[in-house]
């Protein structure tokens, strides 16, 4: 399934210069002395050069040069009714309006905007800008920041100048990496793009995101989400990537021997590139999701001692393996406390000292980070601007720094998380497998309990027993009269425990479920009898009161109404937490089982 073609640069060139031309026939009434800058022979070569820079990217799997996405980009698809559809052009997408394309980790996102915004660059009708939302400044708009990124294509950008590329339709944004942006600066970012799409309907606007980041809600974007890859799709990334046939047919082979466990996990193209990198360095194949992961900070720092025999690079710290992925996993724990994926060198720098505090580590923060940038490569620096080449990276050495922790510890980690659950949800998937009892233990069941409103001593290996307690739980919560069946049950009062599994766990779907069921047996007799038992009240006279259109759910319990419904469909609901608590308790005592046996 070959993708289309991004062009050669000289139709790339020439695609350019048509755009700077037409641009300036469009506006040279209004504005043409700052648009006969722009169409300087140096100012097109300059805008030819940042635009096409678009294509080229570092990726995990070619951390040491950046590639032209041309050579390894394996077509994307958006699930359109479920179905997946191949994307080759924005025309391609089920909507001409403003989009919202959502993926998981490593699902390929950035790089299906960056080949998207190349394929309306090489058509040469509109300026592609694309923006990495995390690189807007505190405290600076979205505008100033377009300005700031048209300023780096050579057309130094007033306000006028903006409005006239946005509103005669000369500019498709693409704006990568909502998830990416600390979400103290999220409400204030959704609040700048609504503007901006309101003001300029002609000016196309493209967001992606990693699920559940907050920019979903807003009315002016559709959604759709990237299609994970499936059956033999793993093999055509396979061949992207490998660019020898050698190599490919021995990774495809050995993944055909191992079978279905491991190809089921291939599901986005990162996991491909890390059994890449994993099999070209140790011909081995990870056989579940933390191996993909597990090593691969010491896989790259040793890769080119293991491929040249006798060969070993030197080490400006002077620091041993473990000694420099401590710090490593420190340096990760210590930027996502900090909400942060990008830093400038000084900021690298003084994370750093503080990382090889944190492990006890006695080195020199500026030549460990040499180590870690220069060998690994799994921090990048381009311009004074330090990023790590893939955030999955940053969560999984984060959560291996926990997993390293001692228990008082790691132990404040799991009981702050029932509050910061949303921001470090990457990090506690990560630490269900690789600190499986005390996630389990300081966790998941006190978050399961809190779920089902129940004490430890309570649980009950019989569901029946312990329904009261979750039907206790819901009697506030409040039953709103709308012909939207998945609006009728308003969270404005759902327990915080039970929210987490909603988004999280097994899952959103059941809570749609829910709503659905007890949307439908709200029928016009009970909602008749349920306005009798609660009329209307006003300040004013009886007949100025508007009809109530909202009750609880224990309003209906409390007389009698749809009481079989709502045991039903709560068993639905909470059954499948009850038997994920009954599974954690029984798994920690196994392994407290196993702990006795080492006590002398």
């Amino acid at each position: 399934m070959p993708a289309a073609t991004l062009g050669s640069a000289i139709a790339v060139k020439k695609a350019v210069e048509k755009l700077v031309e037409d641009i300036y026939d469009l506006g040279k009434g209004e504005l043409g002395k700052q648009l006969s800058r722009w169409r300087a022979k140096a100012a097109i070569d300059g805008a030819y050069k940042k635009l096409k820079h678009i294509r080229n990217i570092k990726t995990i799997w070619q951390v040491e040069k950046a590639v032209d996405i041309a050579k390894f980009y394996y077509p994307s698809r958006v699930l359109v009714d479920q179905k997946p559809v191949v994307v080759n052009d924005l025309a391609d997408l089920p909507s001409h309006g403003n989009l919202i394309i959502e993926g998981t980790v490593g699902q390929g996102k950035s790089i299906f905007f960056r080949y998207l915004a190349s394929r309306e660059l090489v058509r040469g009708q509109v300026i592609p800008l694309f923006v990495e939302l995390r690189r807007i400044r505190d405290g600076q708009s979205l505008t100033d920041h377009l300005r700031d990124e048209l300023a780096s294509l050579g057309l130094e950008t007033d306000e006028d100048t903006l409005n006239f590329l946005a509103q005669h339709g000369k500019l498709t944004l693409f704006l990568d990496g909502f998830d990416e942006v600390p979400e103290t600066r999220r409400a204030n970012l959704v609040s700048d793009v609504e503007h901006f799409s309101r003001r300029h309907e002609k000016t196309r606007v493209l967001i992606s995101s990693r699920p559940n980041s907050g920019v979903t809600a807003s009315a002016l974007f559709r959604v759709f989400h990237l299609a994970p890859l499936a059956g033999d799709d793993y093999e055509g990334v396979v061949h992207c990537l490998a660019h020898s046939e050698a190599l490919s047919t021995q990774v495809v082979e050995g993944v055909r021997r191992i079978g279905a466990s491991v190809i089921s996990l291939l599901t986005t193209p990162l996991m491909v590139a890390l059994l890449m990198i994993r099999y070209k360095v140790e011909h081995s194949i990870p056989e579940n999701t933390v191996a993909f992961y597990d090593g691969l900070f010491l896989l790259l720092l040793q890769r080119h001692d293991k491929l040249k025999a006798g060969y070993v690079r030197p080490r400006a710290s002077g620091l041993s393996d473990a000694s420099l992925q401590d710090t490593f996993d420190a340096l990760c724990y210590l930027s996502r406390k900090a909400d942060a994926g990008t830093f400038t060198l000084g900021e690298l720098h003084e994370l750093t000292k503080q990382s090889l505090h944190a492990v006890q580590v006695n080195g020199d923060a500026a030549t460990a980070l040499q180590d870690i940038t220069t060998i690994t490569c799994l921090v990048l620096e381009e311009g004074g601007e330090c990023r790590f080449i893939h955030r999955s990276v940053q969560e999984y050495h984060a959560a291996h720094f926990i997993k390293g922790r001692p228990d008082d510890i790691a132990r404040r980690f799991y009981e702050a998380m029932p509050a910061r659950w949303q921001a470090w949800r990457h990090e506690l998937t990560f630490l269900a497998t690789i600190d499986r009892y005390r996630f389990l233990e300081w966790f998941f069941i006190p978050d399961c309990l809190a779920a089902l409103n129940l004490q430890r001593d309570d649980v009950s290996m019989n569901w029946h027993a312990n329904r009261e307690s979750a039907l206790l739980l819901l009697g506030s919560l409040r039953v709103v009269l709308s012909g939207d069946p998945t609006a009728t049950f308003a969270r404005m009062a759902w327990p915080p425990a039970l929210n987490r599994w909603c988004l999280l766990g097994p899952d959103r779907v059941a809570f749609e479920r829910w709503c659905m069921h007890l949307h439908m047996a709200m029928t016009d007799p009970v909602v008749t009898k349920l306005r009798h038992l609660f009329p209307p009240t006003a300040e004013g006279k009886p007949e100025d009161a508007e009809p109530r259109t909202c009750f609880t759910v224990q309003d209906l319990m409390g007389h009698g109404l749809l009481e079989a419904h709502i045991r039903e469909s709560v068993d639905g609901l909470f059954r499948p937490i009850h038997q994920e608590l009954l599974s954690a308790i029984e798994t920690v005592h196994r392994i407290e089982e196993t702990k006795a046996m080492f006590q002398f």
